[in-house]
C-alpha cells in the first residue's frame, strides 16, 4: 500500500508531488497543462491546497514548475479525472486505485490515532493511580495512625486504636497505611 505514491510530510501537512500524481496517473497530455487545468476544477487555492516552486531537471538543465499537493487535493484530482468522459480507461482505472489508496492510509491513519489514544489513556490512568498511591509520601506524609492517637488521647497503641484502625482501614477499603490515598484533596478535608 505504502509504495503507490510517495506522500511527504512538511509542516504538518502531508504532500503529493503533482508530476508524481501526473506520471503514475498515465496521464498523455502536456503536465504544466493539465495540472492547471486539475487545479481549476477543483478550485484549489495556492498556498492551502497546493504550493508550486521552481526545480531544475537533472541533465537538460531546464527550469521547470513542480505543483507540491495536499493529500485532500490530490485525492479530489483523482475524483475528477476518474469521472471525466474524455479520460481513457486506464487512467480511469488508475484514479480508482489512487483514490483507494487515499482511503487506506486514512483509515490507517485513523486506527493509528484510535490505538495510540487509547494506549495514551491507559498510560495516563496508570500514572494518575500510581501518583495518588505515591501521594505526598516523598513530602510530608499524613500521618493516619498519630491522627487516631491523638483524638483518642493515647500515646501508643491499645486495642482501641487497632479498633478504630481496623474500621478505617475498613471504611477506605484497604489493609495497610501505604495503601491509603495521601493526597492533597484528602489532606486538607483532615482535622489536625
Amino acid at each position: 500500500m505504502y509504495e503507490l505514491l510517495n506522500i511527504e510530510v512538511k509542516d504538518g501537512k502531508q504532500l503529493i508531488s503533482g508530476r508524481e500524481l501526473h506520471e503514475k496517473l498515465k496521464v498523455q497530455q502536456d503536465f504544466s497543462d493539465w495540472m492547471k487545468k486539475q487545479l481549476e476544477l477543483v478550485d484549489a487555492e495556492e498556498n492551502i491546497d497546493y504550493t508550486r516552486f521552481p526545480f531544475k531537471r537533472a541533465g537538460n538543465n531546464a527550469t521547470l514548475i513542480e505543483y507540491s499537493l495536499t493529500v485532500d487535493i490530490a485525492k479530489e484530482i483523482c475524483m475528477v479525472v476518474g469521472a471525466s468522459p474524455r479520460t481513457n480507461e486506464e487512467t480511469r482505472i488508475l484514479s480508482k486505485k489512487i483514490r483507494k489508496y487515499f482511503i487506506g492510509c486514512e483509515k490507517l491513519a485513523k486506527q493509528l490515532t484510535t490505538y495510540y489514544d487509547e494506549k495514551f489513556a491507559i498510560i495516563s490512568d496508570r500514572l494518575d493511580r500510581t501518583e495518588k498511591l505515591i501521594g505526598l509520601r516523598s513530602k510530608s506524609v499524613f500521618n493516619y495512625g498519630r491522627y487516631i492517637k491523638n483524638k483518642m488521647g493515647i500515646n501508643r497503641a491499645t486495642k482501641d486504636y487497632d479498633n478504630v484502625k481496623m474500621v478505617l482501614f475498613a471504611e477506605l477499603g484497604v489493609n495497610m497505611w501505604e495503601q491509603i490515598d495521601y493526597s492533597l484533596d484528602v489532606i486538607a478535608k483532615r482535622e489536625y
